[in-house]
């Protein structure tokens, strides 16, 4: 194998895969919490990078910079009646990090929502502020709103992305929701758009990316339309979303270049871009959720046709690898992050990340 990050004519994903070096396995969360899953990383203004962490119901910030590890911060924390969960963050153009979280009330709370709100860092995330509500959904566990995502465009916008079935409260239907901003995420739009609904299914777990060559919105979601959920995108020309995509829409479409056992379970995608414009498109997939571990497939430069699918982290059959997101660094190389109980010893769960490199067969 060698390496071909370089450009080129349009790479064929069949020709390429990933290596995963198992020599970088390591932990990112420590031994405080029991449950401790649904990580993000991106790389921040000073070359470090950030991670971003749910821990039994607190959401927590924590910084690597030349392989040191720096203390976890807390940036959200739990109250007696809501947990806080599924976090993700941005790297705005002037440096300051955008967080999004999900308060979950519990399930004996009164009166107390399912919500997405923001916060703020200007210091590459020692400290937090600007805490702010950007969408109320019901007070029942079947009401709620889930996984906030954001997305930058060219032209400054930014699209926070998210699962809402508080519309439905007769059904246990989910549509795919969007809020924008135009100043940086001070203000959002104060109606969300819905971005996708297939009738009597839930689509879920939107991660979406910007295509620069053909000028598009990609959005990774999980549809259970035909049966267990299985990784679907949805296509969108340009900027601004013209339509809701229904369940027969010509720009929703399956996943992979080949299909899954139909009877499995492949939900909670993550997309992202590789530097010599293939795509990596991860989810978790197993014979049902309980059994699921991190998957990754590689699809074209218009994020079709995934295939060639990796595993990046060596678990037994009997663990879990749950909740993955990929990031693609600058230097090309690829860190994946997996909730797992796959390696601690106490059967906790916990957050691990690893690194691999793309590479022609």
């Amino acid at each position: 194998m060698t390496s071909c990050l370089a450009a080129g004519s349009p790479p064929d994903p069949q020709d390429y895969t990933i290596r995963w070096d198992q020599s970088t396995l390591q932990r990112v969360t420590g031994d405080d919490y029991r449950y401790s899953g649904y990580a993000r990383c991106r790389e921040l203004a000073d070359g470090s990078l950030g991670f971003v962490y749910e821990a039994d119901g607190n959401i927590f910030f924590r910084v690597r910079s030349e392989q040191k590890w720096e203390a976890p911060v807390l940036v959200a924390s739990a109250t007696a009646d809501v947990g806080m969960a599924v976090p993700d963050f941005t790297v705005l153009e002037n440096g300051t990090l955008l967080l999004g979280y999900n308060p979950r009330p519990k399930r004996n709370a009164k009166d107390k929502h399912f919500g997405i709100r923001t916060v703020r860092s200007t210091d590459n995330g020692a400290t937090w502020g600007n805490d702010q509500l950007v969408y109320e959904a019901g007070t029942s566990f079947g009401d709620g709103c889930w996984e906030p995502v954001f997305l930058q465009l060219p032209n400054g916008d930014i699209h926070l992305y998210f699962a809402d079935e508080s519309l439905f409260t007769q059904s246990n239907e989910q549509r795919i929701a969007m809020v924008s901003s135009s100043n940086g995420g001070k203000t959002w739009s104060e109606t969300p758009q819905t971005v996708s609904f297939r009738k009597g299914a839930r689509d879920g777990m939107p991660v979406p990316v910007w295509l620069e060559e053909p000028g598009m919105i990609v959005v990774a979601i999980e549809d259970n339309g035909h049966g267990p959920f299985k990784p679907y995108l949805l296509f969108n020309e340009g900027p601004f979303w013209q339509e809701t995509l229904s369940g027969n829409s010509p720009f929703r479409e399956y996943a992979m270049e080949d299909s899954l056992p139909a009877q499995d379970y492949a939900g909670a995608p993550y997309l992202a871009i590789a530097p010599n414009g293939l795509t990596l498109l991860s989810f978790q997939w197993g014979d049902k959720l309980e059994h699921a571990q991190m998957a990754v497939a590689l699809g074209d430069g218009s994020a079709q046709h995934f295939t060639s699918v990796t595993w990046p982290f060596v678990l037994s059959k009997d663990k879990i690898g749950h909740w993955n997101s990929l990031t693609v660094l600058e230097s090309g190389k690829i860190i994946a992050l997996t909730s797992t109980n796959g390696y601690g010893q106490d059967g906790r769960t916990e957050v691990w990340m690893i690194t691999g490199n793309l590479v022609k067969k």
